[in-house]
């Protein structure tokens, strides 16, 4: 388990199963610009990636708490961070013609650069198996999926509904990518197709980003239902990812209730309400 201490500048990890800490993982940063921003786990879980405020990057050995991989960004700032096929691959948005730059975190390479033909601030995601990179920017109604080894162009993926695209990630098991724009509304499209299966939510969806299990079978997301009274609920529904049919439904205490995640196994989820961990799964 691992949190972020913005205060201290440093991440902490401890023992699930004794609440006993374990590690504290210092940057060396003095400064408010190096907080810790975001934190990645690799896909064996034995590393993660922790992106600074001045997108500097460190990799970090869960095991030991000792720093593997640092990498300093000159041209641009870090659009996405992603653990394909074992090894850390980072996209920089150079802020030059819409170009990223997809580098190899462990031997500081550039694998190769991706004229996008976005428009401002570009963001992008990885998938597990290493062979996509999607892309998307804060003002287009675009986004983009591309070879990774090849950097050619493969889907191009919009909709009529689309303000712009704000958040991207691929399933598990690479098979699917979720596009949420800015207001919220979101769909799940093929990989093997670059077709829209079905938007995720036919009611309001509400941050934070849908969350899906390890196998990549479900999808867990914020709703928020509404009667004819214009009464709100806040929920949670579990969604089956290959066909978008909603499978339960969990009550939410509050609207400030945030999804964790799926156990590894699936079977159960974890959510934050009210600064209480609540764990949610079947009776069967």
């Amino acid at each position: 388990l691992m949190a972020n201490n913005r205060e201290g500048l440093f991440i902490s990890s401890w023992d699930f199963n004794t609440g006993h800490p374990l590690y504290k993982f210092e940057s060396g940063k003095s400064n408010y610009t190096g907080i810790t921003d975001e934190i990645y786990y690799s896909s064996d879980s034995n590393q993660i990636a922790s992106l600074y405020r001045d997108d500097s990057i460190r990799v970090w050995d869960i095991n030991t708490g000792k720093s593997l991989h640092s990498f300093e960004t000159h041209k641009g700032r870090v659009a996405g961070v992603g653990y394909p096929l074992d090894k850390w691959l980072v996209a920089i948005d150079t802020k030059e013609n819409a170009i990223i730059e997809l580098w190899n975190l462990g031997t500081n390479e550039l694998i190769r650069s991706i004229e996008t033909g976005h428009k401002n601030e570009i963001y992008a995601a990885f998938s597990n198996n290493g062979q996509l990179v999607a892309t998307s920017s804060r003002d287009d109604k675009t986004a983009r999926v591309w070879n990774v080894q090849t950097g050619q162009l493969l889907y191009e993926l919009s909709d009529q509904y689309f303000r712009n695209v704000e958040t991207l990630f691929f399933s598990p098991n690479s098979e699917q990518l979720v596009l949420v724009d800015a207001s919220g509304y979101s769909n799940v499209w093929d990989m093997s197709t670059g077709k829209l299966l079905y938007e995720l939510s036919s009611d309001l969806f509400l941050g934070p980003s849908p969350v899906y299990s390890a196998d990549g079978n479900l999808i867990a997301i914020r709703i928020l239902l509404t009667d004819n009274n214009h009464n709100g609920k806040y929920r949670i529904a579990i969604i089956n990812s290959s066909d978008g049919k909603q499978l339960a439904v969990i009550d939410c205490d509050s609207e400030n209730s945030e999804i964790i995640g799926f156990s590894p196994d699936g079977k159960l989820l974890l959510v934050n309400s009210n600064e209480t961990l609540q764990i949610w799964g079947s009776s069967e």
